[in-house]
C-alpha cells in the first residue's frame, strides 16, 4: 500500500512560507510516496500548481500529483506548459489528474462555463497530449543538431539535454464508474502520467 498526504494550501488561517516548505520537506523525508494539491479557485487556497512547482524545487523523491486539477474552466495549453515544468523541476515525478469539475463558482471565477464540458475535456486532454508529443520532437530536434555542430567543430559531444519527459510513458487513471480504461501505453525512464477523472 502506498500512502500520499496532501499538501497545507488549503487551511483556514494564513499560510506562510516557511511552514509550507517545511511541510513538503518532512512529508519527502518521512517517506509519504506522493505529495499532492487540491484546486477551489474561487476559495482562498494557493495556486496547485505553483504550490507542486515550489515543491518540486525542494523535494528529491516523492511523487507529486494533483488531485484533482478541474480542466475545463481553464487554457489547456498553458496547463500543459506548467505542468511540463514542474515536471523538469522534479526530475520526472509529477502526476497531472485532471477532472471535470462540478461547482459553478468554480467555472464563473474564471469567465467559463459548465456547457459542453464534456466535450471541452476530451479535446483538452487531447491537446495536452500533443503539445507533450510536439515538445518531445522539439527536444530530440535540438539534441541531434547540438551533436552535429560538435561533431563539426571536432569536440566531443557529450550527454544530449534531457527530454522533456512528460507524457512520454503518458497513461490514463481512469476514475469513476464512467470510465473506460484505455490501452496500455510504453513506459519510459520518466514516469509522468496524466490522471483524468469523469
Amino acid at each position: 500500500m502506498r500512502v500520499g498526504v496532501w499538501m497545507p494550501t488549503a487551511m483556514p488561517f494564513e499560510l506562510e512560507r516557511s511552514f509550507f516548505l517545511d511541510w513538503v520537506r518532512l512529508a519527502d523525508e518521512a517517506g509519504f510516496d506522493t505529495l499532492s494539491s487540491l484546486d477551489r479557485p474561487n476559495y482562498d487556497m494557493w495556486d496547485p500548481l505553483a504550490s507542486l512547482a515550489a515543491a518540486a524545487a525542494v523535494t528529491q523523491r516523492i511523487r507529486l500529483a494533483t488531485t484533482t486539477l478541474p480542466l475545463p474552466n481553464r487554457n489547456e495549453v498553458l496547463v500543459a506548459k506548467q505542468a511540463a515544468v514542474i515536471d523538469r523541476l522534479s526530475d520526472g515525478r509529477l502526476t497531472l489528474g485532471v477532472s471535470l469539475g462540478s461547482r459553478p463558482d468554480d467555472y464563473q471565477v474564471f469567465g467559463a462555463t459548465l456547457e459542453h464540458r464534456v466535450t471541452r475535456f476530451r479535446h483538452q486532454v487531447a491537446t495536452i497530449r500533443r503539445v507533450w508529443a510536439e515538445a518531445r520532437h522539439s527536444d530530440r530536434e535540438t539534441a541531434y543538431w547540438a551533436r552535429r555542430r560538435c561533431r563539426t567543430r571536432g569536440r566531443r559531444s557529450g550527454s544530449a539535454p534531457s527530454p522533456s519527459g512528460l507524457g512520454s510513458g503518458l497513461s490514463n487513471w481512469p476514475t469513476g464508474s464512467s470510465s473506460v480504461a484505455p490501452p496500455a501505453c510504453r513506459r519510459s525512464d520518466r514516469r509522468s502520467r496524466v490522471c483524468a477523472r469523469r
